[in-house]
């Protein structure tokens, strides 16, 4: 059976497109980031039983060009690090993941996720259609960020974001260790890993 592509959601990914910035190719992906300079982003950040979490979207990193990947049945995975910065600073104080692996299923027609997060098991899920497939890999809700503690008060802090479609399968594998155990050392914030796009965003600041 030939995978077919909604025609619903190929207008979703257009206007999507449209409203997307801070695209980058996979050759402007290999100049250096630098956090603090990256475009804003609207995001809620609170805190909630001692932790700060966030909610926001980058549905916007896949975008129309990326369709025929997704609904072709071959893998494509999305992954997200959120990076938390004391302004003014250049090196992080905290990080946390999410990679979502999307695999198209051409006979039955739907959406097979397989989700990682920092702080929560992986799950298994399925999705009707594209739209589907952006709310579940393409924002956070309530999205853990890192402890009060670990801050400092009166002190404003952003979150700085690298979103990476499909990055090399070694890089993959070091993202699931880091989920797995993140306790080692932090995944450099422009660390390379030659995926076929990436978008960067930051929030605006905030106080703890």
């Amino acid at each position: 059976m030939v995978a077919r592509y909604p025609s619903r959601a190929l207008m979703v990914l257009a206007v999507l497109c449209g409203l997307a910035f801070a695209q980058q190719s996979p050759a402007q992906s290999q100049a250096r980031l630098v956090p603090q300079s990256l475009p804003t982003r609207n995001a809620t950040i609170v805190t909630r039983l001692s932790l700060v979490k966030a909610t926001f979207d980058y549905s916007t990193a896949l975008v129309p060009s990326h369709a025929k990947l997704i609904a072709s049945g071959l893998p494509t995975t999305v992954s997200m690090r959120a990076y938390v910065f004391q302004d003014r600073t250049s090196f992080p104080v905290a990080l946390t993941i999410k990679t979502c692996r999307i695999v198209y299923d051409v006979w039955d027609e739907y959406y097979r996720l397989s989700i990682s997060q920092s702080g929560a098991a992986s799950m298994e899920a399925r999705a009707p259609n594209l739209e589907g497939v952006l709310r579940r890999c393409g924002r956070v809700t309530d999205f853990g960020l890192v402890d009060r503690g670990m801050l400092q008060p009166g002190v404003s802090y952003y979150v700085a974001v690298v979103v990476d479609v499909d990055p090399t399968t070694m890089w993959q594998h070091r993202l699931d260790r880091w989920i797995a155990n993140p306790t080692g050392p932090m995944i450099p914030f422009d660390a390379t890993t030659n995926g076929i796009s990436r978008m960067t965003f930051r929030t605006a600041s905030f106080l703890p």
